[in-house]
């Protein structure tokens, strides 16, 4: 595959209709590379940069840029386990809808030959150009610029919230008015927002401009569009003919409530049901993210061992899915359940509302023991750290 500079040409799935009028009205958007992935699948998919860790940086950036959490999600892949073979090999898509969060990326994802940026945001229907709602990186220096010394610090770290929470003008974000408004009380400036357009891509969109079949990991994370996404993939996934396999096999997306906000009370919860309902195994969940898996994704070696770094920090099991995010740690459900009827704790947040235990005990696989496997780790599982 051959990179090109910034160029927007479609190309065609397999066993996918002709693209026709999809193409035409998906829009105007950027592609650093436009990699034709050859029907391969990719080892992730990560939609919603912003100044988030990233893929990109845990491979090529500096140490400081490595986050753990990015690695943990990338152990039960199939990437060689040495860094520089990593690089290498790497199949994967990073997407984010405005332009300053790419630019950073250029250069690191530059020295990873088989990973494609794209700015475009994802959604269930295919858009020419939305407008969005962004804090641009000059208005942020400006407003850095405009205070005392010693306020910058602290109001730094509430417009690096801001930088994070572009939107479609028709989507407000709950809490956005509220920061800006305490960024005003309490700084003395005012936030103003500019105007970027976007196109926007369906999952099969997607698929079709990439030639990609399914991801490993899909990582999302878009302040309220996430639900939006995970459902387009459904639908694409679903509709594929019977034998064709393009699911991802481990999902996490953002569960803090911002998908309640776009789409209705209780979105989140049941975008977790929809997920269930079409093969996959909720592993854990918390008022900040949500893991889930295909069914069948535990006869691997890697998901195995990666299954085994969930434990319950009350009993010390290992493989009680769901496991509840709380404060302190993660607990299995019977505990959470345990601790819930003797009120020792309080219900994990789970969008808008309070959710118990007892809500998630019918699972569509039980999974209380490791599959068997035979084989080792080797010795060099040292992806730039000696856990990755």
């Amino acid at each position: 595959t051959t990179p090109s500079s910034f160029t927007s040409q479609s190309r065609q799935h397999p066993d996918l209709p002709a693209v026709g009028a999809m193409t035409s009205n998906a829009g105007t958007f950027t592609r650093m590379k436009d990699l034709d992935y050859e029907g391969e699948r990719l080892h992730i998919v990560q939609i919603g940069l912003g100044t988030n860790s990233t893929f990109i940086q845990n491979l090529s950036g500096d140490w400081d840029e490595w986050d753990r959490s990015v690695s943990w999600l990338l152990e039960p892949t199939s990437l060689p386990r040495d860094t520089e073979s990593a690089r290498t090999a790497l199949r994967g898509i990073a997407i984010e809808p405005v332009a300053d969060h790419i630019k950073y990326l250029v250069p690191l994802a530059s020295q990873l030959p088989g990973v494609d940026l794209i700015q475009v945001a994802l959604g269930e229907e295919d858009a020419h150009s939305a407008m969005l709602q962004i804090l641009s990186k000059e208005a942020h220096a400006a407003l850095l610029d405009s205070v005392e010394e010693e306020h910058r610090e602290p109001l730094k770290h509430d417009l690096e919230y801001l930088l994070n929470m572009s939107h479609f003008e028709d989507c407000p974000m709950a809490g956005f008015d509220r920061l800006c408004k305490r960024v005003k009380d309490g700084f003395g400036v005012e936030v103003k927002l500019e105007n970027q357009p976007s196109a926007v891509w369906t999952w099969q969109t997607l698929v079709s401009k990439c030639n990609f079949r399914g991801c490993e990991v899909l990582l999302v994370d878009t302040e309220g569009f996430d639900a939006k996404i995970l459902r387009s993939m459904v639908s694409y996934c679903t509709a594929l003919p019977s034998g064709h396999n393009e699911w991802p096999t481990l999902i996490q997306f953002e569960t803090m409530g911002h998908c309640d906000q776009v789409d209705g009370p209780g979105t989140e919860t049941k975008t977790i049901k929809l997920l269930e309902e079409n093969g996959y195994k909720l592993l854990s969940r918390s008022h900040l993210n949500t893991q889930l898996v295909r069914n069948e994704a535990n006869t691997s070696i890697s998901m195995t061992q990666w299954l085994d770094s969930f434990v319950c920090m009350h009993c010390d099991k290992t493989w009680k899915f769901p496991y509840v995010g709380e404060c302190e740690g993660s607990v299995c459900d019977q505990c959470s359940k345990r601790q819930k009827a003797s009120s020792k704790s309080q219900s994990f947040w789970l969008g808008r509302g309070w959710s118990s235990g007892s809500d998630w005990s019918a699972g569509s696989t039980s999974w209380n023991s490791p599959a068997s496997w035979s084989g080792d780790w080797g010795s060099d599982w040292n992806w730039r750290s000696w856990d990755w």
